[in-house]
């Protein structure tokens, strides 16, 4: 069992060079006075297996190289270092798929100062993951992206279901139907996804995400109101037309975000 403490957040996708996270928590932080809510910062750093293997990653805009990547995680109480892993490509061998582990042992080894690790895979193996777990402390965020949930149908009680298997192995589970394309947040499956997922006995904390930006926090609050300890986190909807963090669409998002995340 992990030794870090999962507790809600609101985060940033695609951290990618040191002054964007530099601004975010030495300028914007006490700005909005972060001390007024007791989500953490997700300093979201991507990684794919490419990069883990020293080859160049096909979005070097948002995928950092490791060396980079070590720049962007902070020594901050406010913030939770996050990887998001993805094994890149749809063509990847299924040997590399079942490599799963020692990719995450790898982003640990390579990124010591990382506390929480999102798998961006549909259904990665809990038996994998149950291994990682017993040697190492990081946190698990299970992705449900668009895949995942297609495999189920769309059907929140298979979903509950199946995360049984889970429980222990995963902290969190973030729904993410868009799997930071930006397409549009989609708030009556939300609804009732978390519904289910709040009503059963399962023990992790959920997140949502997926076409979220300073546009469309106001469909969040009421997910917010109904699920107080709910996570959520942006990616495609603060970016600007070349890709890069939109420093106005960031801004927004994060006074937006801690408006509704008031204690």
């Amino acid at each position: 069992m992990s030794t870090y403490v999962a507790q809600p957040y609101v985060g940033i996708t695609g951290i990618s060079t040191p002054w964007e996270i530099e601004a975010i928590t030495s300028k914007w932080f006490e700005v909005f006075d972060w001390t007024e809510t007791d989500r953490r910062f997700m300093n979201g750093i991507l990684v794919s297996s490419k990069s883990l293997r020293g080859e160049a990653p096909s979005d070097p805009q948002q995928y950092p190289d490791l060396g980079r990547a070590r720049h962007l995680m902070v020594d901050d109480p406010r913030v939770m270092n996050t990887v998001h892993f993805n094994i890149s490509g749809l063509t990847e061998r299924p040997s590399r798929v079942l490599k799963l582990g020692s990719y995450l042992s790898r982003v640990v080894e390579r990124l010591p100062a990382t506390e929480a690790i999102q798998i961006n895979l549909a259904w990665p193996s809990v038996d994998l993951l149950k291994g990682f777990r017993e040697d190492h402390s990081q946190l698990i965020i299970l992705q449900i992206g668009a895949a995942a949930y297609e495999a189920l149908g769309h059907d929140p009680g298979r979903l509950v279901a199946v995360l049984e298997h889970y429980c222990g192995v995963a902290d969190y589970v973030l729904i993410d139907p868009s799997g930071g394309t930006g397409q549009p947040f989609n708030l009556s499956l939300a609804l009732r996804t978390l519904d289910a997922l709040a009503g059963s006995d399962l023990p992790m904390l959920w997140g949502i995400a997926g076409g979220l930006g300073p546009n469309s926090l106001g469909r969040l609050k009421k997910l917010v109101e109904l699920y107080p300890n709910l996570s959520w986190d942006a990616q495609g909807r603060l970016r600007d037309g070349e890709g890069h963090l939109g420093w106005a669409e960031t801004f927004a998002y994060l006074k937006g975000s801690l408006a509704l995340a008031r204690r």
